[in-house]
């Protein structure tokens, strides 16, 4: 009797290094359309299916790191009804150190890596998008070194006014009023 480990050679164990910890990654194996293992006896007329991890995507969910998907998308948000893409605020994707995406192909040894950017606040979004929160300017008054600051902008999501260190998640919707200009 034969079992799909002797149908099988070395070569579809694949191997991949995600964020520095390499990963093997075992095919998935359907018989008659039946999760199997590898040590499943076969019977004539056995349909099997062998599944390998194709894409980035497949593989994150495969080692159990699916919530990197979510970090990697475009950063996106609205700022008064209009959508913003912001690239320098997106984390990078590297496939070998070469510029992927979630749907990008991968092969047995690849090296995947994600550019760490934290999580932006308003003051990162306010330079990105070449927006001013506040100005300011030092002073001499009475022979003492003096700070004005005047705001610039008032920035909102719902009710709630946001500071220049506050995180502003990737689809937030803002209301973002310019004033003092």
């Amino acid at each position: 009797t034969a079992s799909v480990r002797d149908l099988l050679d070395e070569a579809v164990v694949q191997s991949f290094t995600f964020e520095g910890k390499i990963y093997r990654l075992e095919p998935r194996i359907l018989i008659n359309g039946v999760p199997s293992s590898v040590d499943t006896v076969l019977k004539e007329r056995d349909k099997i299916t062998i599944e390998t991890v194709q894409t980035v995507e497949q593989l994150l969910y495969s080692i159990g790191k699916e919530a990197y998907i979510e970090k990697i998308r475009p950063y996106t948000i609205t700022i008064n009804d209009k959508s913003h893409y912001i690239p320098t605020l997106t984390p990078e994707l590297l496939i070998n150190g070469v510029k992927g995406k979630v749907d990008s192909p991968i092969k047995d040894n690849d090296v995947i890596t994600i550019s760490s950017i934290k999580d932006p606040t308003l003051d990162m979004l306010a330079n990105a998008l070449n927006k001013k929160l506040d100005v300011q300017i030092e002073v001499t008054f009475q022979n003492e070194r003096v700070k004005l600051y005047k705001e610039c902008s008032v920035v909102k999501i719902g009710e709630t006014l946001l500071h220049a260190n506050d995180i502003v998640r990737h689809n937030s919707i803002l209301v973002w009023d310019e004033i003092n200009t």
